[in-house]
């Protein structure tokens, strides 16, 4: 995905012939939440309704015959067919699932399609956790819809996932940055999470939530993940995660420890998102005064050297969660 751009996309011809997919409320329940995907997405997230890529493809392409998705196909044939859910796609997924499905729907379009196949890409890599690891119990999920509830009129996230792991239950917000923002606006969306972090709406919707799904004593706890992917520079994901962790220090340091980040890269070299390849911004609070005293171009020296040495975590098995 990191290293595709998609443009030129063309409408791609379905053989009429084809017998509408009986997987079709798997298919349709999955891209109502996510949107946009790749047919390796779906073949992940249902192995065992899926043996391989292609057959997943094949199902897709029933769908897109029924009006229910729409496929954009490129001329490179090293691009992978992007898939996208049409309105009358998510309003037969009303049929197959209670969840709520937002009513508005845009289609992503240019770079920010890969902006959208890498969040779905997060979310099925958790998913792929999740089923393997038994110990492991998915509560949770959002990635549309947040505009909906009372305190996300100024915060719209990427995608959100309550989950109960062996340290108990923890609600992760994800934010993945494609090079879409300088790194002024990721420091203002920072911000923004700074001040709902503290907010009374914040307070209700966290605590509410790990009660609904069995707290004994819910706590407003959430833990920030970034993901990060220079899309105008193949290879230079680990400066851009530098500049976001340098941002880090221009927010509160009670959101600073919930911060954690790691690369596009770095996720594919690990093939499992628990891999050891998350840096924990808690990690750097003790160099907090220390950082800020220095100019710009000092910060970026010293923080480099920092992260050489600063350790890398797995994602569910570091025990230093957030106090609160």
């Amino acid at each position: 995905i990191a290293v595709t751009q998609y443009d030129r996309p063309k409408n791609d011809g379905v053989d009429a012939s084809r017998r509408y997919s009986a997987h079709a409320p798997h298919i349709l329940t999955f891209l109502a939440r996510h949107r946009t995907a790749l047919a390796s997405h779906i073949q992940r997230y249902f192995p065992d309704l899926f043996t391989t890529d292609r057959d997943a493809r094949r199902h897709l392409r029933t769908l897109h015959f029924a009006d229910e998705l729409r496929i954009l196909t490129y001329n490179d044939p090293r691009r992978p067919n992007v898939y996208m859910i049409t309105q009358r796609g998510l309003d037969h997924a009303r049929d197959f699932t209670t969840e709520a499905i937002p009513v508005s729907r845009d289609d992503p379009n240019g770079d920010h399609i890969l902006h959208e196949l890498l969040i779905t890409e997060v979310a099925v890599s958790r998913h792929e956790f999740f089923r393997s690891h038994p110990d492991f119990q998915s509560h949770w999920e959002m990635r549309f819809g947040f505009s909906d509830i009372p305190g996300f009129e100024n915060l719209i996230p990427d995608y959100a996932h309550l989950y109960q792991g062996v340290h108990g239950s923890l609600f992760d917000f994800v934010e993945v940055l494609s090079g879409e923002r300088s790194i002024t606006r990721v420091k203002q969306k920072l911000e923004k999470y700074s001040e709902w972090g503290e907010s009374a709406a914040a307070h209700e919707f966290l605590t509410t939530l790990y009660e609904y799904f069995g707290a004994a004593t819910p706590r407003p706890v959430f833990r920030l993940l970034i993901v990060v992917h220079n899309r105008n520079l193949i290879g230079a994901d680990r400066p851009w995660e530098r500049q976001v962790l340098s941002a880090t220090f221009s927010v509160p340091e009670s959101l600073q420890r919930r911060i954690w980040t790691t690369t596009n890269a770095a996720l594919h070299q690990a093939k499992s998102i628990d891999g050891p390849i998350w840096r924990s911004a808690a990690d750097l609070t003790s160099y907090r005064l220390r950082v800020l005293d220095l100019a710009k171009r000092q910060r970026t020296k010293v923080l480099s050297e920092i992260l050489e040495r600063a350790p890398k975590h797995r994602l569910f098995t570091f025990e230093n969660q957030p106090a609160r």
